[in-house]
């Protein structure tokens, strides 16, 4: 009986640790797998995290390892991190823990014993393996992440800059004075036929009434949920991918990398650029809201 209030009790501090990983991800505005990409786990491991839900792992040392990880990718609070932790993972004499799963899907912690064997040193040990596997596994996360920044910003910057221009491709002529009046008078008839000959060549979007279309002009993350706060997508989306969404709205909508992307709901275009905030890449906005 005591073993499972034991269990009980240390499955319960694991789901409200995992909740608070959840508001501290969503505050920051950090999808599931953008944090799966950082933490280098899968998305459904992030979520089992989240949910407190251990089953999957493949042992306490690593669980422990991995939340301690997430903690500090989100900025969480060294001394409440660590408490929470005591709390989901008890220490016990020796620091070894074997997992015993049952079919209810909860855990029961059993003590190893090795005999012969000083057990400190073996509690040493994996800590310190796993401590450093986890140091090195941050690092390259970070790494990767910085060279991703760094790219996209390039890849905006070029897109950006005017094209060069050479003295030997520009040559200036002289022009009489009827010349210039008879050239003006044409061109001041001609701009209005010109730019309604290139409004009409511009490519048109069919947008259906209570239809949302969105298209990146760069590698995206790109995040939605419907009127009811259901994800309906979150996902990278590639340079030039178009997405539609219907019978949902009104959508709440944050795209990771706004420059030169497009949104229309109804048949009506959504300047991303007035909901990008001041310094920021992305851009959050509600599309089809009465």
């Amino acid at each position: 009986m005591e073993n499972q209030q034991k269990a009980a009790y240390n499955q319960q501090a694991a789901k409200e640790l995992g909740q608070e990983l959840k508001k501290l991800r969503t505050q920051q505005g950090m999808d599931t797998d953008d944090a799966a990409g950082r933490l280098k786990l899968s998305a459904e491991q992030v979520e089992a995290l989240e949910q407190g839900n251990y089953a999957d792992f493949s042992g306490l040392v690593f669980v422990s390892g991995f939340l301690r990880a997430y903690g500090r990718l989100l900025k969480m609070d060294e001394k409440d991190l660590a408490g929470r932790l005591k709390a989901v993972v008890p220490a016990a004499a020796d620091h070894v823990y074997a997992v015993n799963r049952q079919q209810s899907g909860t855990i029961r912690y059993q003590n190893i014993e090795k005999a012969g064997f000083p057990k400190w040193i073996l509690g040493l040990a994996t800590g310190l393996l796993v401590g450093s596997g986890i140091l090195a596994w941050q690092n390259k996360s970070n790494q990767e992440h910085a060279l991703q920044t760094k790219q996209d910003s390039s890849a905006v910057q070029n897109s950006l800059q005017p094209p060069a221009l050479k003295a030997s491709n520009i040559s200036v002529s002289k022009m009489a004075d009827e010349n210039k009046q008879a050239s003006a008078a044409a061109a001041s008839q001609a701009t209005p036929a010109a730019a309604s000959a290139a409004a009409a060549s511009a490519p048109a979007v069919t947008v259906a009434p209570d239809e949302l279309w969105i298209k990146v002009h760069f590698r995206s993350n790109l995040i939605i949920t419907d009127k009811d706060g259901k994800m309906v997508f979150s996902r990278i989306v590639p340079a030039g991918g178009e997405q539609r969404f219907k019978g949902g709205a009104p959508y709440n909508v944050w795209v990771g990398i706004s420059s030169g992307a497009q949104a229309n709901f109804g048949g009506k275009a959504i300047n991303l650029q007035e909901h990008r905030a001041a310094g920021e890449r992305s851009a959050s906005f509600i599309a089809g809201k009465k």
